[in-house]
């Protein structure tokens, strides 16, 4: 596999022992030890989990028949578009992982009309994964619903980020 697929895997292996060490370590002496212990593995088993979400991407990205699928879903696009070749997109993940994927990038071949969308290129592979915006199907999904509950896209995305600082620093 590529160097960002070992990076991620090292990284897990070392959540892995994390994990373990934790389990072996600690002591429950009240119910604050046991929910701070409870909170620090939760957040490990997410960033875990996330890396190896990252490393099935990785997998997905470089098979044989998701260059099949991506070549069939530009084909069936009612706008013509040309691959420009392959770009790095930069995936982020639950618990702070980021992935970079190696994915087509295809332009379309003429240029819009006034009061269309100015948006001339897409990545097939992301779009059949659901991936928009640099972010997963689930990421997109919770931030939808902070939206929801708040005045804009901005604020829960402002939001979940505060969040997730919190639970880091709670976990240290």
């Amino acid at each position: 596999m590529n160097a960002e697929y070992q990076r991620l895997d090292v990284e897990a292996g070392e959540i892995e022992i994390q994990m373990r060490d934790l389990a072996l370590t600690v002591e429950l002496r009240s119910p604050l030890d046991h929910a701070k212990f409870e909170q620090q593995m939760a957040s490990l088993g997410r960033k875990l989990a996330s890396l190896h979400q990252g490393m099935a991407l990785i997998r997905a990205t470089d098979s044989e028949e998701m260059h099949n699928r991506e070549r069939d879903f530009v084909k069936s696009l009612s706008k013509k578009f040309r691959s420009q070749g392959t770009r790095k997109k930069v995936i982020h993940l639950p618990e702070g992982v980021t992935v970079t994927l190696l994915v087509t990038y295809c332009h379309r071949c003429q240029t819009p009309k006034a009061g269309q969308n100015g948006r001339r290129g897409l990545y097939p592979t992301l779009l059949l994964l659901g991936i928009s915006g640099h972010y997963t199907p689930q990421t997109r999904k919770q931030m939808a619903k902070a939206a929801a509950l708040l005045g804009s896209f901005e604020e829960a995305v402002e939001m979940l980020r505060e969040v997730r600082t919190a639970l880091t620093i709670v976990s240290e």
